[in-house]
């Protein structure tokens, strides 16, 4: 069926290519190819005119058909003989010429490595979305181990396809450990590469059993800035970014290395339906993302009264010394844990108290924050 864009549908813009095959980098520690050989295709399709849209998984009709694509064999073959966005479509219409039925929508098997590429190679030349999911949330060695074999959906047909033309379609195995089997048997023969469709997918299947939006997870992550390029007025509220058992692998790898070249990563967000800008930053082996306001959120000093009296202000040495003194007599490393919201405590103790049944004027007003250390530093200069 068709779809028009805005309906869940987006496109894929050249500039979030590089973005898209970093994290696919990162998401492929399991397996899954190296991404750079697919990127210089994709990146090439996009100079010959084409294109390509990233498709809501929510946005599949129940009945819709979607195409589980990848390229299967040897990453380092993979290296020699350059992927072919020709042939790997092939795979893909062979397919439906088998079913008699033309796909919604393409998906990849995996987004770690190379394979997270693959389906835009595909999309850009059969003019069909990506949705954006995957069967493995990483890379795996191979499909038994997709989200689709371990909920135990239907593993057949699938077509396998070489640089030659040469076609197999496996129209039937006994389960997803022999249609592995006999997949990698037919790819060996044909050179240890090949393009393949897997078994198509409902909609309603890529909903309820795919990892959904792991391709935006991969995007997401945008560039990499020092931490002393953002200036501390765009921080807001600090969140612990967790791994689970899947990604704790290329989790602390990401961790390490970027605290190793003391670099933060930028990205976007939903949340609560807000879009979000963040910084996810290093800190002892775990990465902490922090929320940011965006630049058209901070008022500009230009539109504030006061600052204009600064101009004509001179300052000479003795002032100026007196000022690095005052400050070096404050001059302290910074303890988290010295600093508590005083205010906040008191008021919520007059709560606990006026709930346990004191009388009003048993009560008395919670005191101001207070400091034992408190200099009026405008008056003191």
């Amino acid at each position: 069926m068709d779809k028009s864009k805005g309906d869940g549908i987006r496109p894929l813009l050249e500039s979030e290519i590089d973005h898209l095959a970093t994290g696919a980098w990162v998401l492929g520690t399991g397996g899954g190819g190296d991404p750079y050989n697919n990127v210089l295709n994709l990146k090439k399709l996009y100079r010959d005119g084409c294109s390509t849209d990233l498709m809501d998984p929510d946005a599949l009709v129940d009945d819709d058909l979607v195409a589980v694509v990848s390229f299967q064999g040897a990453p380092l073959v993979g290296q020699e003989r350059l992927p072919d966005p020709i042939f790997a479509a092939k795979a893909v219409t062979v397919m439906e010429d088998f079913l008699g039925r033309r796909f919604t929508a393409l998906m990849s098997v995996e987004i770690g490595g190379g394979n997270g590429i693959h389906p835009f190679l595909c999309a850009a030349l059969l003019d069909l979305p990506v949705v954006d999911a995957d069967a493995m949330g990483r890379a795996f060695p191979d499909v038994s181990k997709t989200s689709f074999a371990v909920m135990d959906l239907t593993p057949y047909p699938l077509t396998v396809i070489d640089v030659r033309g040469n076609t197999v379609i496996i129209t039937e195995g006994k389960d997803w450990h022999w249609m592995e089997r006999i997949s990698r048997k037919i790819c060996t023969e044909v050179g240890s590469i090949a393009a393949t469709c897997k078994a198509p997918r409902t909609g309603r299947e890529i909903k309820d059993h795919a990892v959904l939006y792991t391709t935006t997870k991969a995007i997401d992550l945008e560039e990499f800035v020092d931490l002393a390029d953002i200036d501390p007025i765009f921080y807001d509220n600090a969140y612990h970014l967790v791994p689970d058992e899947q990604t704790a692998k290329p989790y602390k790898l990401l961790a390490t290395a970027m605290q190793e070249a003391g670099k933060v990563g930028i990205c976007h967000f939903v949340m609560r339906s807000k879009q979000y800008l963040a910084a996810v930053r290093p800190v002892d082996g775990r990465l902490i993302m922090s929320t940011m306001v965006f630049y058209d959120e901070i008022v500009d000093h230009t539109e504030i009264g006061g600052f204009d009296l600064l101009a004509d202000i001179e300052i000479d040495e003795k002032e100026m010394a007196m000022a690095e003194q005052l400050i070096a007599t404050l001059d302290a490393t910074f303890e988290p844990t010295r600093h508590k919201d005083t205010y906040r405590e008191a008021v919520l103790d007059l709560i606990e108290r006026k709930a346990a049944g004191e009388t009003s004027d048993a009560l008395v007003t919670a005191p101001a924050p207070s400091s034992a250390k408190v200099i009026d530093l405008m008056a003191a200069l």
